[in-house]
């Protein structure tokens, strides 16, 4: 019988993923500590520029030139750490550092001298012809194209239309700025617009005057170059400057008169003609008045073109409509109706959702009348009884008297009030209270003449004292109530109103959907043919220029960003990825430009600071002799020699970086020629980064790292191993002794354990400075003090040793003690051998634990020498940046140490983990 085998794909691909994710930070952390650009957060987890200068820098690091002129500085003024040393200790570092600045120089320049001999040069790059092999590869890539390009071409042959073409090519021509040549001039031969000819004619007179103003400029100079008469240069000068104010795209009269023609041309050419013989002087003449004119033609011209422009630009959504057609117009005027309607349809929405608003609170505001109304209308009901028996007695006056027109008026009022409530259907709590009102003030009315001709009958007076109290009573609220009305007639015909411009604009709407649903096909093949006659405009300009062969710059630029951008929107190709070839080159250049300007820069701060060196070297030992004695001078070279580094090195230094970066992305995307100078570029950018560690600004972070590394493990060996001796003993009597107060002593240790120690930092921080004052190396500052503080949170590790000194079966301790051992026998040669897991498990944790502690570490060490490792590595973040190739590489050196004790007491973590942690 075959046995099947499972197959546990899904247990396989979520154990690579757990892995993968638990992983990557470890494989982050490395890859950042070796980078050389320190881009951490790179889209490429690798990088081809790696460097170990992170590690070199913490391990052994290397004073910069910077650093180097304030060492020198510091020792000179026997300040900070050489305020104690003696003078031929002092003059000894100096010298140390001082033949290290000049071995800085020297490596420096030969940096400088190999990257100006490297084929990142101008003169290498042109020996090598990587211009011509970037023509050779674009030159390929434009036959590709081209004939893509044709292909395409004479698919869309058939769906050519000489109307929308010319649309196409005149909102193409909308997004351009006017020119006698290139893209614009392509596109305005297509367009089939009256305003398009003229345009084109008067571009066509515009280049005429172009030329005309260069040929005139460039015959005035060679007239003038055979006389001598004042500011010559500075005139010859000038008007080899006339193309920069008149051009392709256009003319800059106004400047070009005040800047050239009044300050020079004709200030200085005028005294000349003075000078000149007649005849040559009005020839001269004439050449430098017919500059002028024609640069004042040239302007009046473009105007015209620009105004003509202007005007051919307004009339493109005109001439679209009629090249489209009706179907299309409907649609677009449709549309923009619905897009209205919709914007419409929302503030109306909005409008009827506050009215509605507001008719709840018009609501919630009469309500505030009911704790009167309800018992007014109570009382008149019981009111009403009473009169009613009254007027049923014997003595009754049948004679009726005048009736009281306050009490006619105020029921006349509450009339009004429930026919507003009628008219506006609130007939709610509040209606039926005041209908009942006004039901038993009609009552009333109804009888008033009768109430009053009786009013020396007892009952009758005191029910007509409390009605018109009761009436009064009401006035108290019956004028809000009409106010409350007033308002509520305004909202609920802003709410009619409003509902009903709702349901005509959603009826439109809908209209308008169905219109836009059944003309969409329509409207979205005319769409297509017109964006095929817009394709083909298009691809009909880079067909033009693909067919031109690349032999210089200009043409390869001409061709990627016009052609290029067009092949990559229709051909579905990524731009940057197409044509590297180019961009490569490119980049090239602009690294190749950075590094000759930085180059240049840096060899004048060398050339100058090592002058300041030399001064420095023939006075500096008098200087330090002088301290020596007392006398408090001070040298301005220190200043000097800063000043000059700080005006030097960010200049250089952003070319360089720079440069760098440019290496970088020709390394990571490289073109089809560029393979064979990675090598070199690899080398270029070696030296770029070797100079920056040479001139950059080290912070004193760098020069106390292993320093801190040792503070730390120091202070973590001296808390594990107190804690595990404190511990132990401590945990032991817990395990094997019987005593009044053993069971509150352990809750007590666990409720110990249950706090923070952060909430005990002021009073330990009180403690150690009171300590201080006594016992200094047991005060703030000290690693001595530091060690006194983490030695106190033990009470865990006593509950652990204790679970484990209970697994140790007391028969070995007794059969010890009948053979005459003490107690402290028993524990230190029988019980602490067996103990050796669960001691090492304490000694690991403890350890790694306080090398990594922070806050308290930074609150009670201040002095940079006595730092540990955690607080350290807080420098490499800055406030604003954070150096993360330092950063990643200081992280993994600092868990060289908790490794290596890990490694050495690996054996006894398991058993002691699981034994510990299990009450026998």
């Amino acid at each position: 019988m075959a046995i099947e085998k499972k197959r546990y794909w899904l247990r396989h691909i979520i154990l690579i993923i757990v892995i993968a994710v638990v992983l990557f930070p470890m494989v982050w952390l490395i890859s950042t500590s070796i980078r050389r650009d320190q881009a951490a957060f790179s889209p490429h987890l690798f990088s081809t520029r790696i460097t170990l200068q992170h590690y070199k820098n913490l391990l052994f690091p290397e004073r910069s030139v910077q650093r180097l002129i304030l060492d020198i500085q510091e020792a000179t003024y026997k300040l900070g750490r050489f305020r104690d040393k003696s003078e031929k200790s002092i003059n000894k570092t100096v010298e140390k550092y001082l033949d290290k600045f000049e071995a800085l120089m020297s490596e420096s320049k030969q940096i400088t001298s190999n990257l100006t001999t490297s084929f990142l040069s101008r003169e290498k790059a042109h020996e090598l012809d990587i211009d011509k092999k970037m023509f050779a590869a674009l030159n390929k890539l434009r036959e590709e194209d081209l004939k893509q390009i044709s292909d395409r071409l004479n698919e869309l042959k058939n769906m050519e239309n000489e109307s929308m073409k010319s649309v196409a090519a005149l909102e193409i021509l909308s997004l351009l700025e006017p020119s006698t040549n290139g893209d614009f001039a392509f596109f305005l031969n297509i367009v089939n617009l009256q305003e398009a000819f003229e345009l084109k004619a008067l571009l066509t007179n515009f280049d005429s005057v172009r030329k005309e103003i260069l040929d005139t400029a460039t015959n005035l100079s060679s007239l003038l170059n055979d006389f001598d008469f004042e500011m010559k240069s500075e005139v010859l000068e000038s008007l080899s400057r006339t193309p920069e104010y008149i051009s392709e795209n256009g003319v800059e009269y106004s400047q070009w008169r005040k800047n050239e023609y009044f300050k020079f041309i004709r200030k200085y050419i005028t005294k000349l003609e003075k000078e000149l013989p007649e005849d040559v002087s009005e020839k001269i003449k004439a050449v430098r008045e017919s500059l002028y004119d024609s640069f004042k033609a040239a302007d009046g011209g473009w105007d015209n073109i620009e105004a003509l422009y202007s005007q051919l630009k307004e009339e493109l959504e005109a001439v679209k409509a009629k090249a489209l057609g009706t179907d299309y117009t409907d649609y677009i005027t449709a549309i923009e109706e619905l897009s209205s309607i919709d914007n419409e349809i929302t503030q109306k929405q909005k409008l009827f959702d506050q009215s509605l608003e507001g008719r709840l609170e018009v609501r919630e505001s009469m309500s505030v009348a009911v704790p009167i109304l309800i018992p007014e209308s109570e009382k008149l009901r019981s009111l009403k009884s009473l009169v009613e028996k009254a007027l049923e007695g014997p003595d009754l006056n049948k004679i009726e008297a005048e009736k009281p027109g306050e009490l006619v008026a105020f029921h006349n009022r509450l009339e009004d009030i429930i026919a507003s409530l009628e008219k506006l259907g609130y007939k709610d709590d509040i209606y039926s209270t005041l209908f009942n009102i006004k039901t038993d003030f009609g009552w009333f009315a109804e009888r008033a003449g009768l109430l009053a001709a009786n009013i020396r009958n007892s009952e009758i007076k005191k029910a007509l004292e409390v009605l018109d109290a009761s009436r009064i009573n009401l006035l108290r609220v019956i004028p809000d109530i009409e106010k409350v009305l007033e308002d509520a007639e305004s909202i609920e015909e802003k709410i009619a109103t409003t509902q009903k411009s709702l349901i005509e604009l959603k009826a439109r709407k809908e209209e308008l959907e169905q219109k836009i649903a059944d003309s969409a096909d329509n409207y979205n093949n005319i769409l297509e043919k017109y964006r095929t006659n817009v394709e083909i405009a298009k691809l009909e300009y880079a067909q033009m220029i693909s067919k031109r062969n690349i032999d210089d710059i200009t043409a390869a630029k001409t061709y990627v960003e016009k052609a290029g951008e067009v092949v990559s929107e229709y051909f579905g190709y990524k731009y940057n990825e197409r044509y590297r070839d180019f961009t490569w080159y490119e980049d090239f250049v602009e690294a190749q430009d950075n590094i000759a300007e930085g180059t240049s820069v840096l060899n004048d701060a060398i050339s100058e600071l090592r002058i300041h060196e030399m001064l420095l070297k023939e006075k500096i030992y008098d200087y330090i002799h002088l301290r020596f004695l007392g006398t408090p001078v001070t040298l301005d070279e220190f200043t000097v020699m800063i000043a000059s580094y700080n005006k030097y090195f960010q200049v250089f230094n952003a070319k360089y970086q720079r440069a760098s970066r440019k290496i970088s992305d020709l390394l990571d995307y490289p073109s089809s020629y560029s393979s064979q100078y990675n090598q070199q570029l690899k080398k270029i950018d070696r030296l770029l980064f070797r100079n920056n560690q040479i001139w950059m600004p080290k912070e004193s972070t760098y020069f106390y790292f292993t320093k801190w590394i040792m503070n730390s493990v120091i202070v973590a060996l001296m808390v594990a191993l107190i804690s595990v001796t404190v511990a132990a003993l401590a945990a032991y009597p817990f395990s094997r002794m019987r005593f009044f107060g053993r069971s509150q002593g352990l809750l007590f240790l666990l409720l110990i354990q249950m706090f923070p120690s952060i909430m005990f930092m002021i009073a330990i921080y009180a403690l150690l400075q009171f300590m201080g004052n006594y016992i200094p190396f047991l005060g703030l500052n000290s690693l001595s003090g530091l060690i006194f503080v983490y030695s106190g949170g033990i009470a865990f590790n006593i509950w652990l040793i204790k679970g484990y000194f209970d697994t140790i079966p007391d028969t070995l301790e007794e059969s010890a003690m009948i053979d005459g051992a003490t107690r402290f026998q028993t524990f230190w040669r029988i019980v602490l051998p067996l103990a050796r897991p669960i001691l090492a498990v304490i000694a690991i944790l403890t350890f790694m634990g306080i090398f990594n502690e922070f806050v308290m570490a930074r609150i009670f060490l201040q002095d940079i020498n006595k730092w540990t490792y955690a607080v350290g590595l807080q420098q490499f973040s800055g406030r604003f940046e954070t150096s993360w190739g330092p950063f990643t590489a200081a992280a993994l050196i600092g868990a060289i140490p908790m490794i290596t004790f890990f490694l050495i007491l690996q054996d006894y973590i398991v058993g002691g983990l699981t034994k510990g942690a299990v009450k026998g």
